[in-house]
């Protein structure tokens, strides 16, 4: 998190291929040299400025608290037009986007009150002698329209009781994950449902909730997809998932006994569905339907689905969204 100059020659750490901008590394694997001059991405949970098949890829982690500049230096020839001198472009970052960082993680805010000692104290930041600050013109527009925002954001429109307190335990289940899984198996019919762990990514207490708290809890776009497979295709599918370091990916209507070492590697030993309260074993050739969220059953997943993404495709499914 250094705020320096890069080109395509300057020697940087390892990206990982397998991260939210695996998409970019499919698509440039796929495409003839010349179509693409450059790539900018948003919201990848990772800060990037790095060169691919020689492209320049940037990237800011999510919330905007940084941001990356790409220079991009044209040449006018003699018939008057200008051409992109591709050798000479370069990037800059990560600039912090915040008036005020912590002087030692040159973050705009603590990571975990654990930090608090470690971070130093908050100094003014300056971009090539610009401090940086909010923008007086601006200011006043982004006022008037948060005001709006706000005002209808923090609208009570719900009181919820009950748990004391509804958050993902060490195994990964949740009670919340538990009831949309319920709920999407019931509206779509399907044998059984399974969605990512982090798909509720705010904990809900008893309280009154604004339309706010509300949409925080919303599940990752909100299409409920299906898809028809076969039992062995299931088995592949849920051995894959679980197998991913991350998370333990909930279900409805399946038990699965997984095995985990004392390196925290899963191993599925069995998986069985649920057949009117019984429960009964998976048959290979026969045909189950599958539902969960458009965030799992689609190519814009992140790393812990690529391999469910992959199976999906390669079995060539109909994927119905409704």
């Amino acid at each position: 998190m250094k705020l320096d100059m890069y080109n395509k020659s300057t020697i940087q750490g390892k990206c990982f291929r397998d991260d939210e901008d695996s998409v970019l590394y499919k698509l440039l694997d796929n495409l003839e040299p010349g179509i693409i001059e450059g790539i900018i991405g948003g919201d990848t949970h990772m800060e990037m400025h790095h060169w691919e098949k020689n492209i320049p890829m940037m990237s800011v982690p999510k919330n905007s608290r940084y941001l990356n500049i790409m220079y991009l230096p044209f040449f006018k020839g003699n018939d008057g037009k200008y051409s992109l001198v591709s050798e000479q472009i370069k990037i800059e970052g990560p600039l912090p986007a915040c008036e005020k960082i912590f002087k030692n993680s040159k973050n705009c805010e603590l990571i975990s009150s654990n930090e608090f000692e470690k971070v130093g104290e908050l100094i003014s930041y300056s971009w090539h002698g610009i401090k940086i600050e909010t923008d007086e013109m601006i200011k006043p527009i982004y006022d008037k329209y948060y005001e709006r925002y706000k005002e209808y954001a923090e609208q009570k429109i719900v009181t919820f009781k009950g748990f004391d307190k509804i958050k993902v335990d060490k195994s990964g289940d949740c009670i919340l994950c538990n009831t949309y899984l319920d709920a999407i198996m019931e509206i779509k019919e399907a044998d059984f449902a399974i969605i990512n762990r982090g798909i509720f990514p705010e904990e809900l207490v008893p309280s009154t909730l604004t339309r706010r708290d509300f949409y925080n809890q919303m599940p990752y776009l909100d299409k409920i997809c299906t898809v028809d497979i076969t039992g062995e295709e299931l088995k592949k599918i849920v051995s894959t998932v679980q197998s991913v370091g991350k998370a333990f990916y909930p279900s409805s209507n399946l038990r699965q006994t997984i095995k985990v070492d004392n390196s925290g590697n899963k191993e599925v030993i069995n998986i069985e569905l649920y057949k009117d309260g019984e429960l009964t074993q998976i048959e290979d050739d026969k045909i189950y339907k599958m539902a969960s969220s458009m965030y799992v059953l689609s190519e814009n997943s992140g790393e812990d689905l690529q391999k469910v993404n992959l199976l999906i495709l390669f079995m060539k499914k109909q994927l119905i969204i409704k």
